[in-house]
C-alpha cells in the first residue's frame, strides 16, 4: 500500500449539535473524536476550540487544554489549530498573535519567517531575471510561502497590486503547486526506490495549499 496522509477535521467553527448528534461540540467530545480518528489512521488532526457549553472560542488556553488532553491519550498526530476569527466574532486580542506564537513555539516562528523571506526574495530575483513586474513577483513569493491564493488576495491591497498582478500570480502559484504535487512523488521514488515512508523530509503537499501535513517515519497510513 502506498503511503497516505489522512487529515481529519473533527469540528468546525460554526456547526452546532442541532445539525447532527454526532458532531463534537464540547472539549471532551473534540478530544474523543480526535483520538478516534487517530486510532483509525489519521496522522493530522484539525480542530476548532470549544467551551463546555458548546460555544466556539479563539482563546489560546482553550486550544492548549484540548491539545493537552489529546496528547495525554498517547496520540502523536500533528495537531493543526484553526487560526480563523471565530466567524468574525474574535478581535485581534483574542486571536493567536505573535506574542502567543513566540511563547508556545518560538523556534517554529523563526523557521516560518525564514521560509517566507526565502520564498519572497527568490521570487523577486526570478522576477527580475525573467522581466516580471515587481508586484507580481512579490505576490508569487507570498502565495508560495504562505497559503497560495488566499495569501495573494490578502497581500494584494497592501502593495497596491492591480488585477493583472493578482491574476498572473494566482495562476503561477497554482500551476507550480500542481507540478510539485504531481512531480515530487515520482522524483523521490526515483531517488529512493525502496519507498517513501522512511523518508522524514517527504511531505506530499502542494505549494498552492496549506494542508497541515508532514511526513515522519512514525506516521500512520
Amino acid at each position: 500500500m502506498k503511503p497516505l496522509i489522512i487529515c481529519a477535521a473533527v469540528t468546525g467553527g460554526a456547526p452546532a449539535k442541532a445539525k447532527t448528534p454526532h458532531h463534537p461540540t464540547t472539549p471532551r467530545e473534540v478530544v474523543d473524536s480526535a483520538v478516534a480518528c487517530w486510532r483509525a489512521g489519521a496522522s493530522v488532526i484539525h480542530y476548532h476550540a470549544r467551551l463546555e457549553d458548546g460555544s466556539t472560542t479563539m482563546d489560546v488556553d482553550a486550544y492548549r487544554d484540548i491539545a493537552d488532553r489529546i496528547r495525554a491519550t498517547g496520540c502523536d498526530a500533528i495537531l493543526n489549530l484553526s487560526a480563523g476569527d471565530n466567524g468574525g466574532r474574535a478581535n485581534h486580542e483574542q486571536r493567536l498573535n505573535v506574542t502567543d506564537v513566540a511563547r508556545v513555539g518560538g523556534a517554529s516562528l523563526a523557521v516560518i519567517a525564514a521560509s517566507i523571506a526565502c520564498a519572497t526574495f527568490t521570487a523577486l530575483a526570478a522576477g527580475r531575471l525573467l522581466g516580471i513586474r515587481r508586484k507580481t513577483a512579490m505576490l508569487v513569493g507570498c502565495g508560495t510561502a504562505i497559503c497560495g491564493t488566499s495569501a495573494i488576495i490578502a497581500a494584494a491591497p497592501i502593495i497596491a497590486a492591480d488585477d493583472d498582478d493578482v491574476l498572473i500570480s494566482v495562476s503561477t502559484v497554482n500551476i507550480l503547486g500542481l507540478l510539485a504535487m504531481l512531480g515530487l512523488p515520482p522524483a523521490l521514488v526515483a531517488v529512493r526506490p525502496t519507498g517513501l515512508s522512511d523518508h522524514p523530509g517527504y511531505a506530499p503537499r502542494s505549494t498552492h495549499r496549506a494542508p497541515a501535513d508532514s511526513a515522519r517515519p512514525d506516521h500512520r497510513g
